[in-house]
Order: structure tokens, then sequence, then C-alpha cells
């Protein structure tokens, strides 16, 4: 049995976390927090994130979420690395820090819930989804329907993890998205168990999350399952600019 230890060393730069209310999605994104590439920004929807024991910073509000960015790139030594910020417009809040990540070159967003992000809301999100490791940017979703989330960000995935589920709406997504053999496997799975599918080492096979959320790998198959190939949406060509004259410039 396998364990990953380190995304980073995998070069994944964009994983997709899948799982319904309690079958320990938030747990294993919160593990995977510490081991990104900084600096780390949560974009803390539902508040599960605040209290956790890795040193962070919490903010209220995008406007404070930038000033601790610049903070942490001036000076580095001196900052965790990790932001978890809480706004009453998370759509503009994750639009601005998109914007602020793509200035940097680098840096890792964390989305737990991210089908409440608007796409249409947040255009700087949309092109760090889409362009983004072309600019450092290393992005973490979590989502409880596989089908309300962005397809740019499905179609993007470097690591895909499914965590059990019997809803048959669900499974049938996953169908296209992982393969028959990979979805057909979820319903019979316990809890905290699930499917992944390694899109950079071409693999897949099934997983567990303790109770820290690591996963630890059960069965590994080195080819690709069959499955369709999901593509980027093509969208017309947008401004990262922002219409509030907020500075999102932290170098």
């Amino acid at each position: 049995m396998g364990t990953v230890r380190d995304h980073r060393r995998q070069g994944y730069m964009l994983i997709t976390v899948f799982g319904r209310r309690g079958s320990g999605k938030t747990t294993m994104i919160r593990h995977m927090i510490p081991l990104q590439k900084r600096p780390v920004v949560v974009i803390d929807i539902l508040g599960n994130f605040q209290n956790d024991d890795y040193p962070h910073v919490t903010t209220h509000s995008h406007i404070e979420a930038l000033s601790e960015i610049k903070s942490y790139v001036h000076e580095p030594k001196k900052h965790p690395g990790i932001i978890v910020v809480f706004d009453s417009n998370m759509d503009r809040c994750v639009d601005y820090l998109s914007s602020a990540l793509w200035k940097i070159n680098g840096g890792t967003l964390v989305i737990d819930e991210a089908d409440a992000i608007s796409i249409p809301e947040s255009p700087c999100f949309d092109e760090a989804i889409r362009y983004g490791r072309n600019h450092g940017i290393n992005l973490i979703t979590g989502c409880r329907r596989p089908a309300e989330l962005s397809k740019n960000i499905t179609a993007g995935s470097d690591l895909a993890l499914c965590l059990t589920t019997h809803e048959p709406r669900d499974i049938e997504y996953y169908c296209d998205f992982l393969g028959d053999d990979l979805a057909a496997q979820l319903p019979t799975l316990k809890p905290h168990h699930g499917v992944y599918r390694d899109f950079i080492n071409k693999r897949s096979g099934t997983f567990r999350s303790d109770a820290s959320g690591k996963m630890h790998v059960i069965t590994k198959v080195s080819r690709q399952p069959k499955a369709k190939q999901l593509e980027l949406v093509k969208e017309t060509q947008i401004s990262c600019g922002n219409d509030e004259d907020i500075d999102t410039d932290v170098v």
C-alpha cells in the first residue's frame, strides 16, 4: 500500500477532490494544504479552515488577503505563507486573489465547494484555471457534485480523487470522466475510500483516506481507463482587470 506524501513532488498543478458531505473530502484537502507551493491562498467558503493546526493567517476580506500576499512576497521567512480568507463576496474575492497569484507567477489557490464560485463573475479565476499553469499557479478544488463544477477544471485536472458515492447521476458523470471501470467501483467502496485517476503518470486505482486526510493507495493500474477526452471550453478572450481600482500588484 502506497502513500501520497507530497503532491508537489508529483508535479500535480490541478487537483480535484469530489465527495458528498461526510465523505472526508474537506479533511483530504486540509491535509494537502501545508504541502503546497507558497503562498497558499485558501478560499474558506464554509468556514472550515480558520482553526486548523498548521501555521496560517486568517483574513476577512480580499483586501486583507492581498496585503498578506504582499507581506509574504517581501518577507517570506517571516510569514507562514498560508492565507485563509473569508469574504462577503466570494466571487470578487477569488477574482482578485487569482489576479494576484498570476502577477507573482506562483502560489496555490485552494477552494473547497468550488461550485459556489460563479465563473462569469470571476473572469480572472477562469483565466487561472485555463492558463494558470503557465504562470506557476497550482489549484486544488473540492466539490460535492461533479456535474456542478466548471468543465474547465475537470478537463484540466492532473489528479482526480473521487470518494465513494451511491448517487446514480454522479456515477454516470464519472463514467465519462474516469471511465466505466473506475466509476462502477464507487458504490461498492467503504466510507472514506475512493477511486483516483492520475493523468500525469497515467495511473488509476482505489485509495483510502485516513483520519488525518492522508491518501493511501490500495490498488494501482498503470494504464489509462477508457473515458471521454474532455477539452477546455474556449471562451472569448477576457481581461483580468478589475472595476474597483483595487491594486492586485503585490510584488
